[in-house]
């Protein structure tokens, strides 16, 4: 509801008046917002400045929702958020603010903020974590699948107390560590022995893919490490593995071999061997990604050599060979499967990695045109700009490549091209097929270099069939289109690329005509489209959009589209069926 007083419809003029006025009234500049007391820039307790001081937020209304919104405000991902309740980073002073938010809002600001003071105590001061994996291992088991659970948190590992230890948490424990959860056996009472350290309590309801996921508690006052929780996973039918990668699909390929496992060497990994990985383990094999020089991490242990026809069912069919003296840990490959063969996996590849807690977005600044300029990337929750010391082709085909243009005719540019910017300085080092800068070498460049050195590019034209699923800038460039949670590659809800901004489409005027410009713009047929409402592949997230077309269109952009937010809700998301030509 509207402040009192903000709006009154005695009249036409006046209801203009009051819009107008209803916008001064929530339009206000953004809180600023802090995390303090964390072990890392991407997590601590939230605080907000507002009327000149520093408030604490009391986890009432602390969800994951409003904690995504904080992440997104100071520029991390929201894929791997925790929220933190009861003091987690230690209790904050001052004023307390309540925050309650939709999970959409790009700032903390655009939430409902009201006073806690009288309701809540510093006690209840709420966190976050921003898109932090922590590391897990199983110890003392007599294979690897089996063992002591042990966390690595706050530098150290810490051991994690069995009182809520049950299946649900065994099982996020297996996922993680790329086991089958199906036969997961929690183990309680320090079965595995006693370990050292911390302690700490966990509860998961069973889904999570990652311990940190779940509700992480520190108890060492109530604990001992007599109650020390462990976990025996089991292998399932698959000898293989996908460690360390940021969903289940995607990872450093591990092999049990002799008693053990084993790294793949990269030196003649390729497409087919790749393929055979992701179809051994369940997963589409129409858009798989082999990735070599230890993308996912060094592992460690014994390292195979393999080389498949592309056609084998299982990694064991394929020649193995012995490749310790040839090959390093710096070498292992790894792969990224296409969606799972029942529901979609990997939800955003597009998205740029993580590292440290920060998604990296990238812009071009200063130049004449969208596609040029100097280069300059999100992180630490500022813009940096990027010094020129190793700035060649590679690196500025990465960056033309993650803002969705071509990289045929890309042009590096050194010395401040563009002009210098400001701010903080970071070095990056691609290999110049990374589909982001995030997976590049980025360092700090503040010490080596100045801004007469930031680097800067001019791209090639725009790719639309190349990679349909990955978004593409707005300024002059066609709106991509994504297909969502489908069984296939070739049908799922539609989403499309909008004001930096993944958007469903309403069904309110989804029909064949619609379905058919989707599916050509996708490089599909349109002899046999399904035209799918009622968000038949489930309902999605974040604004909605409504599309008119005539059904000729080649894109959905040259259709008409207009705002749904106002008249649609997510289960009336559309979808589409397309065939193959």
């Amino acid at each position: 509801m509207a402040p009192v007083g903000c709006v009154r419809f005695a009249s036409w003029l006046t209801f203009l008046l009051a819009v107008l006025q209803l916008n001064s009234c929530y339009g206000q500049a953004p809180y600023s917002v802090r995390l303090v007391n964390g072990t890392s820039p991407g997590e601590g307790r939230v605080e907000v400045l507002y009327k000149g001081q520093w408030n604490t937020i009391c986890d009432d209304f602390w969800n994951l929702e409003e904690a995504r919104v904080v992440c997104r405000q100071l520029g991390y991902g929201t894929d791997f958020v925790v929220a933190r309740g009861s003091a987690y980073y230690g209790e904050g002073s001052g004023p307390i603010r309540q925050a309650q938010c939709s999970g959409l809002e790009s700032n903390l600001g655009s939430c409902s903020l009201t006073s806690g003071d009288s309701e809540c105590s510093h006690s209840e001061d709420a966190g976050v974590n921003c898109e932090e994996t922590y590391s897990v291992r199983l110890v003392d088991g007599q294979s690897p699948s089996e063992g002591r659970v042990e966390i690595l948190y706050n530098g150290q590992w810490n051991t994690i107390c069995d009182d809520y230890w049950s299946l649900e948490e065994a099982q996020v424990v297996c996922r993680q560590l790329g086991y089958d959860t199906d036969n997961a056996t929690p183990k309680n009472l320090a079965y595995y022995g006693q370990g050292s350290g911390p302690i700490l309590l966990a509860e998961c309801s069973g889904f999570e893919n990652t311990l940190n996921s779940c509700a992480l508690y520190k108890l060492d006052y109530v604990c001992s490490h007599s109650m020390d929780a462990g976990v025996r996973c089991e292998l399932g039918i698959s000898n293989v593995r996908l460690v360390n990668g940021p969903s289940p699909s995607e990872g450093r390929v591990e092999i049990w071999y002799n008693g053990q496992w084993n790294t793949i060497c990269n030196d003649l990994i390729g497409l087919e061997e790749a393929q055979v990985v992701c179809r051994q383990l369940g997963y589409d094999t129409d858009n798989v990604t082999p990735r070599g020089s230890a993308y996912y991490g060094q592992g460690s242990g014994p390292i195979q050599a393999a080389q498949c026809y592309g056609w084998e069912d299982t990694l064991e069919s394929c020649t193995l060979t012995s490749g310790d003296s040839l090959c390093r840990h710096y070498e292992d490959a790894g792969v990224r499967c296409g969606s799972d063969i029942f529901t979609t996996s990997d939800p955003f590849p597009w998205q740029p990695a993580t590292t440290g807690g920060g998604i990296y977005n990238v812009r071009l600044m200063d130049g004449p045109s969208p596609r040029e300029g100097r280069v300059e990337i999100w992180y630490n929750g500022q813009w940096n700009t990027i010094c020129d010391d190793y700035w060649y082709l590679p690196e500025s085909q990465v960056v033309c490549r993650q803002l969705g243009y071509g990289t045929d005719n890309v042009v590096a540019r050194r010395f401040a091209y563009y002009g210098a910017g400001s701010g903080p300085i970071r070095q990056a080092q691609c290999d110049g097929w990374e589909s982001n800068l995030g997976f590049c070498s980025l360092t700090s460049g503040d010490s080596e270099c100045s801004h007469r050195e930031d680097a800067g590019v001019s791209c090639g034209s725009d790719i639309f069939t190349a990679f349909p699923w990955q978004p593409t800038t707005t300024g002059d460039g066609i709106y991509n289109v994504r297909l969502m949670d489908g069984p296939s590659p070739r049908e799922g809800r539609v989403e499309m690329f909008y004001n930096g901004r993944w958007n469903t489409i309403c069904d309110d005027y989804w029909n064949l005509e619609e379905a058919q410009v989707v599916c050509r713009q996708l490089g599909y047929s349109t002899d046999n489209v399904v035209a799918r409402s009622s968000a038949y592949y489930g309902q999605g997230s974040g604004p909605i959009q409504r599309a008119q077309c005539d059904g000729w269109e080649d894109t959905l952009q040259s259709c008409t589209l207009t705002s749904g937010d106002s008249l649609c809700r997510h289960y009336e998301d559309a979808g589409v069926r397309c065939v193959l030509n």
